[in-house]
């Protein structure tokens, strides 16, 4: 699961995401990453949560390591303002 975070206005855009195994049927969001959002100055900013659904493979092709990433669509998009 890639749970990712978007602040942005007119005048600037702050994102952050974070990756856990899903089958793990739970996680967290470090803290210290929503930290990294930097509060809006202006009254137009606007917030957006999102989290999609991935599977990756890594396989080797002769001497060359390839991974295969398989993603969904956003299945959840939360939006907000301030």
């Amino acid at each position: 699961m890639v749970p990712s975070f978007l602040i942005e206005s007119a005048a600037y855009q702050s994102a952050v995401s974070c990756s856990f195994d899903a089958n793990a049927g739970t996680g967290s969001v470090p803290h210290e990453l929503l930290e990294l959002l930097e509060p809006g100055a202006v009254a137009d900013v606007k917030g957006t949560f999102r989290i999609a659904a991935y599977n990756t493979e890594s396989f080797m092709a002769g001497n060359l390591r390839m991974t295969f990433v398989a993603q969904t669509a956003i299945s959840l998009a939360l939006t907000f303002s301030k």
